[in-house]
């Protein structure tokens, strides 16, 4: 928790410390779709098949003009990431994994043109989890009767995920400000499986399963992102 809250302070003193400096920086809102999905290795060391879930994503947008055509973007957003682990048996069915995290993308952004702007950017993201759980559904004895388990995932995962992230999109000016549209794949670098005790809970019954820390847990994703850019005081746009 204390490395978390420094992790926090560093993060947030970067975001407002870097404009305050700058000439032209644009602050705005950003939010869309993320099609998550997951890396999954077992403790064995096969891959676990996966499928994708749909989840949201929405934060804010700072953006430093270094250049006419290169710019710094940091964006502080949540992020609900996750997917889908495929049933291996009966015994074992689907479960589908979902991770809440605080995340700051760090973006290095090339610009081409002015009052339309196509862009590329890439660069590391820095996620904090901040909830987690896991849940799936059992078949009972009887037709039609089934049971749905759930479990708190952050005892079993760390708590930072380190990635890398590539977008593509454009930028149209509207008076003063900038609406944009992009698509991005995002692909977390750090393991955040960690293993320890999973309990399973379906009303008032617990059941609790070891897992293994051998397994790896590695996140991944496409999002399709929408908003809007305000220069601040003393911008050029």
């Amino acid at each position: 928790m204390k490395r978390n809250a420094i992790l926090i302070g560093i993060l947030l003193t970067v975001i407002f410390a870097v404009p305050a400096a700058a000439q032209n920086v644009s602050i705005g809102l950003t939010g869309g779709l993320n099609f998550a999905d997951l890396n999954l290795t077992a403790a064995d060391g096969t891959d676990r098949l996966t499928s994708s879930i749909i989840t949201p994503a929405f934060g804010v947008t700072v953006d430093l003009e270094l250049t006419s055509y290169l710019h710094l973007d940091v964006e502080p957003m949540y992020i609900q990431k996750g997917g889908i682990q495929m049933a291996t048996s009966q015994s074992s069915p689907d479960a589908t994994l979902k991770i809440n995290m605080l995340e700051v993308p760090v973006f290095i952004k090339a610009t081409l043109g002015n009052k339309v702007r196509p862009y590329i950017k890439a660069g590391p993201t820095f996620g904090l989890v901040v909830s987690s759980n896991v849940e799936t559904t059992l078949e009972e004895p009887g037709p039609g009767q089934s049971k749905t388990y759930k479990a708190d995932l952050n005892d079993v995962l760390g708590s930072f995920e380190f990635g890398l992230c590539a977008a593509a999109g454009v930028d149209f000016k509207v008076g003063k400000s900038r609406l944009f549209v992009e698509a991005r794949y995002s692909a977390g670098i750090t393991d955040v499986w960690k293993g320890g005790s999973l309990e399973w809970k379906s009303g008032d019954e617990v059941i609790v399963v070891e897992q293994s820390a051998e397994g790896k847990l590695n996140t991944k994703g496409i999002q399709v992102m929408a908003g809007i850019a305000f220069p601040l005081g003393g911008s050029k746009e």
